[in-house]
């Protein structure tokens, strides 16, 4: 067996978490109240700028799974509106997720070192670490000092190089980064921010043990649904640069499809939308599975080359991650 599929029996064999980004937006689906759904997203950024009411978050949601809350030092930097850390820290201890990711600077690492301090000192919940790929040894030693055995860290900051034109040259150059993170915090399970899509995915599974991506409803806005097993996203009706499903090949027994028609999925406004999101999600939930089944039999790689087919982005992507995994520099 070779270095990347026999390292999944190892510790991290059986991690495997696609955590559902979900907005307050209006008329967003809550698909957990149609299916099981076990892991969400929801962002205290978001909850705060949309005036949602602060209160816990499963109570608030309904929602019984796993809840990761993510801080909004993306949306901050952006400049799209600016909390103090205070508030921030205040908002995600009423949230009260199962997972916490502490207010990040990825552009200031003195801030980001200074917001972790910040949390050290006053936050009352336990919180997950954010490292940006490209933080300096100095300071994620700094982290590793500040916090000795963090069970989960999170990898921020590679979103933006998976955007095309992809620069393969540097993004490998980031991932080895994120194996000698890795390296440092060896009993920590590695989360990886906003992956987006399912194949993107796929490939940092090889790597992570957790990510969470928006898709399924970023996908659904655009017309888009994805088959289980099947190769890329399709349309529900002829659309440029996408396959167009129709009834003949259409054969889906997700929670939706058994009933609703295609021409139901099509449909325009938050009606076919929120069928069509709601669809995509039951598909990653089970996509979720079969890569934790893959990984316990030690198949996984095999899985990802078959399920990346002829993308020729992807299989690039591929061959990145395998560059610094196949050195055995990941200890799993």
């Amino acid at each position: 067996m070779n270095d990347i599929s026999s390292m999944h029996r190892g510790k991290h064999a059986q991690e495997a978490s696609i955590f559902l980004g979900y907005s307050f937006k209006r008329g967003n689906p809550q698909p957990w109240n149609l299916m099981k759904i076990d892991h969400i997203m929801v962002n205290a950024f978001d909850i705060l700028h949309r005036d949602v009411g602060i209160t816990e978050a499963h109570k608030l949601l309904s929602y019984e799974g796993e809840i990761f809350c993510d801080s909004g030092g993306w949306q901050i930097l952006q400049g799209f509106k600016n909390f103090e850390i205070s508030t921030i820290v205040d908002a995600q201890e009423q949230i009260g997720a199962d997972y916490t990711a502490v207010l990040d600077h990825g552009n200031d690492e003195s801030a980001h070192i200074r917001y972790l301090r910040y949390y050290l000192k006053n936050a009352n919940f336990d919180f997950v670490p954010i490292i940006p790929y490209d933080m300096s040894t100095k300071n994620i030693e700094e982290i590793r000092r500040l916090v000795e055995q963090p069970p989960m860290i999170g990898i921020g900051k590679l979103v933006p190089l998976l955007r095309p034109p992809i620069d393969y040259e540097k993004l490998c150059g980031a991932l080895m980064h994120v194996v000698r993170i890795r390296d440092m915090f060896p009993d920590a399970k590695l989360h990886i921010f906003g992956l987006g899509g399912l194949y993107a995915i796929l490939v940092f599974f090889l790597i992570a043990d957790s990510c969470d991506s928006s898709s399924w409803i970023h996908d659904a806005r655009y017309g888009k649904v994805r088959l289980l097993g099947g190769p890329g996203t399709y349309s529900t009706h002829p659309r440029e640069g996408l396959k167009h499903l129709i009834e003949s090949e259409y054969h889906c027994k997700c929670p939706i499809c058994r009933k609703h028609s295609l021409a139901e999925l099509d449909s325009r406004g938050v009606s076919g939308l929120k069928l069509r999101a709601s669809h995509n999600a039951w598909v990653i939930s089970q996509e979720e599975k079969i890569i934790r089944k893959r990984k316990r039999e030690g198949t996984y790689l095999e899985y990802v080359e078959e399920r990346l087919g002829q993308s020729p982005h992807h299989r690039r992507l591929l061959s990145c991650v395998k560059k610094q995994v196949g050195e055995g520099r990941i200890p799993c």
